[in-house]
């Protein structure tokens, strides 16, 4: 209740504050303020009747104090107007927008339909019973001409003449979907309106939506249209573009933080504001997308509607209050200019009935033509002048209000003497400040305890354990949620020097006497370990030649296997290729014939099937044992070729040398007399042998190709009836057979 100063009031305390109101204390009749224009109102402290003040008071931060019998009533300006129920209006508010003919402020509600604020206060509504589909009106949007269409959310589409008579569209109109999300007019006078079901438009003059194809089947949330005549779509897919009947998206694969979208907003410079519901900010300019967050300063990330002020600062609403952050600081941080912003966040400490705002629905924000800007939100409506914020007072020196050692309160003496059984330190502290408490956040940081400054945002008591003995300082600092946190700034700060006893272990002349004999303890250690240090040394020297011999003995035997056939015990062939290599390059320095016998045992297999194998295993034992026991000349090679052939590697023999060692050979092998029942040609083990000589410096040729001469020359051999040696020759082999 307003109105001029009734005389009979009856108060008994007053005191006026400095913006000039009078408040007046009464005695049954509650708490009365007096303008300086002499107004009176009636200031409600609770929802009950009025009661008694007995008594008031302004402190030095403005705030106004008023003693009842209930307690004491703390009474602040706020840079927030705000309507909700108790104003007339209903709580949550959707969607608020402005009349551009007599200014007035529509707003709608969740579950209360339709208001609107008039300039003289006046506030009316609008529901079912006035004609209206639906109570819960989700779109708001006015023509220049007064009339009001308002959406809601399951009754389509209302549109208010300006004479105050409503007509309906839904989906019978061919309505995208009853549940309208927003709405929007284009430069050519077309309506065009988002809903569940799609996009739908309504040409001027027309009854009958037509309905825009090419887009996402998503729901559609906000549309606005550009300096450049895009229409740009807010969606639960993203941000959709529709320019000449086409269309583009940008969801979070091309860096949207979040592809629920809420709101767009265009600045002066064309740039495109992108809010969304959980990533915060984003900024499109061209087609470089910039998406801000937690790291460039912003305090939230749910962004539901976007307004700018003529200072050119960006004012949010979101989930967590209400933010403003200067444009320019967004675009250095875009341009890589800057890495973060500055930027303010207001919320319940700060007057706001609520913190959150809601969005989804269009305009979730308006700016008025006087420069306010207003927001719905559940608590109602929400405006605001960014003129007349006024700065806040400067955070007041904390003080040092208690301290508990393990937990017993000791007096705060300067410095703070501690025992040595000190195991806890809990200091609490707070600021002499009276006004929006909430609204400070505390550090603090103990010398050579903490590396940095602890942020306990508003927590008023330090907590330490382990302290260790001697001096050391706490600083504890103060600052406001939404400014910058500065150490240099000693006038927000206190300290506290702290001495803590040690224990008599933990004092220099222990330290120093454990110090001597550790010192002695270690030294002694050190001899008995070198002692023992070089008894292992010795005892592994004798290990480490003990081993260096087997590791040699086993290397000469592996070596030895390596080149040795493990059943005849004479060279295998591995070896004789290296072998044949070495003598073919030691001939040619020499100048010198190197040859090859090649020999192959008759019908060895008819030998293997008629005895058995270990019977042909140990004929070619005593074959190999026949060619090492002294048949060739010192320096020759008896290797086993594979099978039951056998190879004599002869370097520096000429082919008559050679010729004579195949005929030793054939005929020592003969001499054995080992019994072949299977064999054609005689009635013991025979051999066929094949002879071949080279001149490697003199003739050109190669190992190779000696080899397969000596091969040609037993094929000779075997050809010419077996029991023979054949010598390979220019074009042809000349045989020798078995003697008589």
């Amino acid at each position: 209740m307003a109105g001029p100063l009734q005389a009979q009031l009856p108060w008994h305390s007053a005191v006026r504050d400095r913006d000039g109101n009078l408040w007046l204390g009464t005695y049954g009749q509650g708490l009365w303020r007096l303008s300086p224009d002499q107004q009176l109102e009636e200031i409600p402290l609770t929802t009950t009747q009025p009661g008694h003040v007995f008594e008031l008071t302004e402190d030095r931060e403005g705030n106004v104090w008023a003693a009842t019998m209930q307690g004491a009533y703390r009474l602040r300006d706020s840079d927030f107007l705000q309507f909700g129920q108790p104003e007339g209006l209903a709580d949550p508010v959707f969607v608020v927008t402005q009349s551009p003919v007599d200014d007035a402020i529509w707003a709608g509600s969740e579950g209360s339909g339709l208001f609107r604020l008039g300039r003289d206060g006046d506030i009316r509504q609008l529901g079912t019973e006035q004609g209206l589909s639906n109570i819960n009106v989700s779109a708001l949007l006015v023509d220049p001409d007064n009339t009001v269409w308002a959406g809601t959310f399951g009754g389509g589409l209302n549109r208010i003449a300006s004479d105050g008579s409503i007509s309906h569209f839904s989906v019978e109109n061919k309505l995208p979907d009853n549940h309208v999300m927003g709405l929007t007019r284009s430069r050519d006078g077309r309506l065009w309106v988002a809903a569940n079901g799609g996009l739908g438009y309504l040409d001027p003059g027309a009854d009958v939506f037509e309905r825009q194809h090419g887009l996402p089947e998503t729901l559609l949330r906000q549309i606005m249209e550009d300096s450049r005549g895009a229409l740009w779509i807010a969606s639960n897919s993203g941000l959709i573009r529709l320019q000449n009947g086409e269309s583009t998206l940008w969801d979070s694969s091309d860096g949207l933080g979040s592809s629920l979208v809420s709101t767009t907003y265009e600045d002066a410079d064309g740039v495109l504001w992108i809010g969304s519901r959980e990533a915060g900010l984003a900024r499109l300019e061209g087609d470089r997308l910039f998406q801000y967050g937690l790291q460039h300063g912003l305090p939230q990330l749910s962004v539901l509607a976007i307004l700018e002020d003529d200072q050119d600062t960006l004012w949010m609403s979101g989930a967590d209050g209400l933010v403003s952050v200067p444009r320019a600081e967004l675009n250095a941080v875009a341009r890589s200019e800057a890495d973060q912003v500055r930027a303010q966040l207001y919320d319940e400490t700060d007057g706001l009935r609520s913190a959150q705002f809601l969005g989804g629905f269009q305009p979730a924000g308006w700016r008025a033509r006087d420069g306010t800007l207003w927001f719905g939100s559940n608590r109602g409506l929400v405006a605001v002048d960014p003129t007349g914020f006024e700065p806040a007072a400067p955070v007041p020196r904390p003080l040092i209000e208690q301290v508990r050692v393990n937990g017993e309160v000791i007096a705060p003496a300067q410095p703070l003497q501690l025992p040595a059984d000190a195991h806890t330190l809990e200091v609490d502290y707070t600021v002499p400040r009276l006004g929006n408490p909430e609204a400070i956040r505390f550090r603090y940081q103990l010398e050579g305890f903490d590396r940095d400054w602890q942020d306990v945002a508003g927590r008023r008591t330090a907590y330490f354990t382990g302290l260790t003995p001697g001096k050391t300082t706490l600083h504890i600092a103060a600052h406001l949620k939404d400014s910058a946190f500065d150490p240099t700034r000693l006038e927000q700060q206190v300290s506290l020097e702290i001495y803590r006893e040690p224990y008599w272990y933990q004092t220099w002349w222990f330290l120093l006497l454990a110090c001597a004999v550790v010192g002695l303890a270690l030294l002694a250690i050190y001899r008995f370990i070198r002692h023992r240090a070089g008894l292992r040394e010795r005892r592994l020297e004798l290990l480490v030649g003990r081993r260096t011999r087997e590791l040699q003995i086993a290397l000469s035997r592996v070596e030895e296997i390596s080149r040795i056939d493990s059943l005849t015990g004479v060279a295998n062939r591995r070896f004789l290729d290296e072998n044949l290599d070495k003598a073919w390059s030691q001939c040619a320095a020499k100048q010198v014939p190197v040859s090859v016998i090649m020999l192959d045992l008759d019908f060895f297999k008819q030998y293997n099937d008629s005895t058995g194998h270990q019977a042909g295993d140990d004929c070619l034992r005593r074959v190999a044992e026949s060619l090492q026991a002294g048949v060739l000349r010192e320096g020759d090679l008896i290797a086993r070729y594979g099978g039951e052939e056998f190879i004599a590697l002869l370097p520096g023999a000429d082919s008559a040398a050679a010729l004579a060692g195949a005929q030793r050979i054939h005929s020592r092998i003969g001499a054995l007399r080992i019994p072949h029942p299977d064999s054609p040609v005689s009635d013991f083990v025979s051999v066929s042998v094949g002879v071949a000589t080279a001149w490697p410096g003199s003739a050109p040729g190669t190992p190779d190709l000696l080899m397969q001469r000596a091969d040609r020359a037993l094929y000779a051999a075997k050809s010419g009836g077996r029991d023979r040696v054949s010598v390979w020759e220019q074009g042809r082999s000349s045989g020798y057979g078995a003697p008589d």
